[in-house]
């Protein structure tokens, strides 16, 4: 999308579909870009900094929560999103 930043591409994915999981991969590892994805439904914040650890776990997390939803409801989102390269 022209002129549109990933969180913003995100909205509009998740405004026209809010039942398919979606999965932000950015380079930036701000926790404020964490909770506005969060805010608008993203299932899960993927950073790049630590992509080979978490891409896998975190795409399949998704997809097992939008396994989970009602058939036509929005997958819930993870009470946090975590970002892949915070240790726990």
């Amino acid at each position: 999308m022209p002129n549109v930043n990933g969180l913003q591409a995100a909205a509009n994915i998740l405004r026209e579909n809010p039942s398919i999981p979606l999965a932000l991969y950015s380079l930036h590892e701000i926790s404020i870009l964490e909770n506005q994805a969060k805010a608008i439904g993203v299932t899960k914040f993927i950073s790049k900094a630590d992509v080979f650890a978490s891409l896998i776990p975190s795409l399949q997390e998704a997809l097992a929560r939008a396994a989970a939803a009602p058939a036509g409801a929005a997958a819930p989102a993870p009470d946090s999103i975590q970002n892949a390269n915070r240790r726990s």
